[in-house]
């Protein structure tokens, strides 16, 4: 498996030339292997202005049961919450609060809401995995896996959840709903988590209610998507290209 990795970073990484090629047999993991492969930045990049290439945060891998599941069965392995981490890197003590749920998610059974403040992930305060940049509590790796959170309302009121890991169906489209705007014009809204397969019948349907309304303005809000399938971004923005 190592050799392969090897191999297909020499012939598909965007820095095969600049990134380090060390020997697969110094590493008893894949996993390691792929991160000691990745590239760690400081290349002058050329007719740049002195300008120098970042380090790569963009690669990363999954098993093909992960990938299968989530591009295949639109499903996911998962307690269905997210994180607002970016915005507190390198604050320890910044409020870590639940950016994003999915709507079949153990964590909306358990009552879990958007805004909530985490005060500590399986008894380790939220300070600590901020200062560590370790979030590795909220990805399970099997099914019937536990995660406690000790969070905090909005209201100030503080509550011990315990979330049990599970596969369900994810909800890659949601909302679409035609709004009015500040000067009366009609505006559809829709919210499109993840670019899969999924996406395309619920999307139309959408679309075809957008339309039945005759909106002015489109908003397609891809705040929290991930990406996905190049296909399917290719057909949300063709939604809003219209008919040329």
């Amino acid at each position: 498996e190592n050799a392969f990795l090897a191999n297909y970073f020499d012939d598909n990484y965007f820095w095969y030339r600049l990134s380090p090629k060390p020997s697969p047999a110094n590493f008893s993991t894949t996993a390691a292997y792929f991160d000691a492969l990745l590239y760690g930045g400081g290349d002058a990049i050329p007719n740049g202005g002195g300008a120098t290439w970042p380090a790569d945060r963009y690669s990363g891998f999954q098993s093909t049961e992960s990938f299968n599941r989530f591009f295949g069965d639109g499903q996911t392995l998962s307690y269905g919450l997210a994180v607002a981490g970016l915005e507190v890197a390198g604050q320890p003590n910044a409020p870590l609060y639940v950016r994003y749920l999915e709507p079949a998610s153990p964590a909306v059974q358990a009552g879990v809401v958007r805004g909530d403040r985490i005060l500590s992930l399986n008894g380790r305060p939220a300070s600590d995995v901020i200062a560590a940049d370790d979030f590795s509590a909220l990805t399970p790796n099997a099914a019937g896996d536990v995660l406690d959170l000790v969070l905090r309302s909005a209201a100030g009121q503080d509550r011990s959840v315990r979330l049990t890991a599970t596969t369900f169906s994810l909800t890659p489209v949601q909302s679409g709903q035609v709004v009015r705007s500040q000067n009366g014009q009609r505006v559809g809204y829709v919210f499109i988590k993840d670019m899969i397969s999924q996406v395309g019948s619920p999307l139309g349907s959408v679309m075809t209610n957008f339309r039945s309304q005759g909106i002015q303005q489109l908003v397609l809000d891809l705040r929290y998507n991930g990406g996905g399938l190049v296909s399917m971004g290719g057909t949300v923005a063709s939604y809003g290209a219209g008919n040329r």
